[in-house]
């Protein structure tokens, strides 16, 4: 990124931070903690896929154990600051999950710095542990990173008279810095005139570091995007979702190494031409108990498609099925799940993945 656009964004974080300096705490923070265990098996004459979080042998995992504070700094500055340790994130140990200041500019708009999710459709855009399944697919991490940090500006009115949503955001790269990559992320969220249905989609542009050197010894970029449509119908029993996305460039890491014959010129082309495609559709359904500990219960099932090489002929699709049953408690905040996904298609070439089984506790305060 030059150094006039990162000024620019310099800028305006001060912008967005300085009119509230005089102000005081409007209300002091609210405070929470979350606690999720997971007691972990798999097949252990298989290996596991390597975007899912606990590779290899049974486990009891932390899966996420965290403190946030939310409060408001005057009459327009929001804030929020999250800390603790989440395996989504790649490791165990306590560390910053996310941070957010965002200014109230009106009819709206709220504009500011954040480390956090990003509106790149339902199942990117929301907490990890706030999902009707236990993990989400398998591919979410390779179409975009988790908390990624930029700049944002999310609007919220109507487009007539249907409800919409629309969040920007100029972020760091895969790698977390602006030198030879960028994210920037344009979503929407849009609810027509169908009780429960909200529509979503977006359209994200990126440039990455593929993962090469060039014969001058410096990091090779190349750029890429990718794209989400999507639709989600609620009702008080019922809940599905599904959504299809798209994408185009990817790096070595992902991609594995170029062919050794291809030229410089020619190997940024293999990392930049690279193409995916993913879906998934799921439903639950709400049963009442009429029972005081457990006073529903929510059956599920998710069925998910990835193309790992769309662009090229054969098969390259992995498939995986996914059913599970949450508990919600009495206990306010706090649920118990079973969660049992397996594969049910594996392209030739790739290892067979084992089938895993998650049990679940968890409590938000």
């Amino acid at each position: 990124m030059s150094r006039a656009r990162l000024l620019l964004l310099t800028l305006s974080l001060i912008c967005t931070v300085s009119p509230s300096l005089a102000g005081t705490l409007a209300t002091f923070p609210e405070l929470h903690a979350s606690v999720v265990l997971d007691a972990i098996s798999t097949e252990d004459d298989k290996a596991m896929s390597p975007t899912t979080f606990f590779p290899g042998t049974d486990r009891f995992a932390i899966r996420e154990a965290a403190l946030e504070a939310v409060g408001r700094y005057g009459e327009q500055v929001d804030y929020i600051v999250k800390g603790g340790t989440a395996t989504c994130l790649g490791n165990t140990t306590f560390q910053l999950l996310e941070a957010s200041v965002m200014m109230r500019l009106g009819h709206g708009w709220r504009v500011g710095f954040e480390k956090s999710h990003v509106l790149r459709g339902f199942i990117n855009f929301e907490e990890c542990t706030d999902q009707l399944v236990a993990e989400k697919p398998n591919f979410s991490t390779i179409l975009a990173p988790c908390h990624p940090t930029g700049f944002k500006a999310d609007w919220q009115g109507e487009l007539g008279t249907w409800p919409l949503r629309a969040q920007l955001a100029l972020l760091n790269g895969a790698d977390g810095s602006l030198e030879d990559e960028h994210d920037y992320n344009l979503g929407l969220y849009l609810n027509p005139p169908v009780r429960g249905l909200t529509l979503s989609g977006y359209y994200n542009d990126v440039a990455f570091l593929t993962g090469e050197w060039s014969p001058q010894g410096t990091a090779t970029s190349a750029d890429g995007h990718r794209w989400g449509l999507g639709a989600r119908y609620h009702t008080r029993r019922l809940e599905l979702q599904g959504e299809l996305f798209g994408a185009k460039g990817f790096p070595m890491a992902i991609t594995g190494p170029a062919p050794a014959e291809l030229l410089a010129d020619d190997r940024t082309d293999f990392y930049a031409n690279h193409q995916m495609n993913f879906a998934y559709i799921q439903a639950g359904y709400h049963i009442p108990t009429h029972g005081e500990s457990v006073p529903e219960v929510v059956p599920y099932i998710r069925y998910q498609s990835w193309n790992r090489n769309s662009q090229a002929d054969g098969d390259h699709t992995s498939a995986y099925i996914t059913y599970g049953l949450l508990l919600p408690l009495a206990a306010e905040n706090a649920l118990f799940r079973l969660d049992y996904e397996r594969p049910v298609e594996t392209p030739k070439g790739l290892a067979q993945e084992a089938a895993r089984m998650i049990a679940r506790v968890q409590i938000t305060i």
